[in-house]
């Protein structure tokens, strides 16, 4: 009888042995200067930190302290939120890129200041020294001038001048005035002739001239309409001409 045969016995994995540090380049241990170095890096780190464990006591009253703070204050002003929000739109509205070009702007502008200045000085230094020598005494003309310039500004603040002035500036008033000049610089470069009665009798049959006559008897026509009207008075008060130029007349 034959007996089968056993498998042989499967060797068991090498325990693992101890911790063994690296080795250095030469093949032995570590020195012991790079391990004392190390501790005393770790020794210092944990110094400093230890500074700031007071601090991280303190921090949660602080933070506590200053969170009543601020609840006091804006319990006081009622408005914060709507003060916090319209401080956050502001910002928003400083911020945007045309926003930032205006104040660069008026920041340039501040700049120059200075320069502009100094021009305006050196005009005004030359315009008083031109007045000076053409014998006009500013020191009696600019009182008149700036009672003059207030009369001015308190008719141009009125509603019916207003009116007038837009109604003058309209474009088709505006070519009226201008086909008027250029007829005046016309007549100015012919040469002057005397026209009798029946020079002018003789130029009504003219074209041009029945229609420039139509067209001021128009004008005139209206004119008087507006005088009677409404009749211009001078009153006394700030509207009333200067003293100086009153005493002249």
């Amino acid at each position: 009888m034959t007996l089968p045969k056993t498998p042989p016995p499967t060797p068991s994995p090498p325990r693992a042995g101890p911790f063994v540090p690296a080795s250095t380049p030469g093949g032995g241990a570590p020195p012991a200067s790079a391990l004392e170095r190390i501790e005393a890096k770790l020794d210092r780190i944990e110094r400093r930190l230890s500074r700031l464990d007071p601090l991280l006591e303190l921090a949660p009253g602080l933070v506590a302290v200053a969170g009543d703070t601020f609840d006091e204050v804006a319990a006081d002003m009622g408005d914060a939120d709507a003060r916090i929000l319209a401080s956050l739109a502001t910002l928003e509205r400083i911020t945007r890129p045309q926003t930032l070009d205006r104040l660069r702007g008026l920041l340039d502008a501040a700049e120059a200041a200075p320069g502009l200045i100094a021009v305006l000085g050196d005009t005004f230094d030359e315009f008083a020294a031109r007045a000076a020598r053409e014998g006009i005494d500013l020191a009696r003309v600019l009182p008149d001038l700036a009672e003059a310039l207030f009369v001015v500004l308190k008719l141009l603040s009125g509603e019916g001048t207003q009116t007038s002035l837009r109604a003058a500036l309209a474009p088709e008033h505006l070519a009226v005035l201008e086909k008027t000049a250029n007829a005046v610089a016309v007549a100015v470069a012919q040469p002057e002739r005397a026209v009798g009665p029946l020079g002018a009798l003789a130029a009504l049959r003219d074209p041009h001239t029945k229609r420039a006559i139509g067209f001021a008897l128009a004008v005139a026509r209206q004119f008087g309409s507006q005088l009677e009207s409404k009749p211009v008075t001078h009153t006394s008060g700030p509207g009333r001409l200067p003293a100086s130029t009153e005493e002249k007349r």
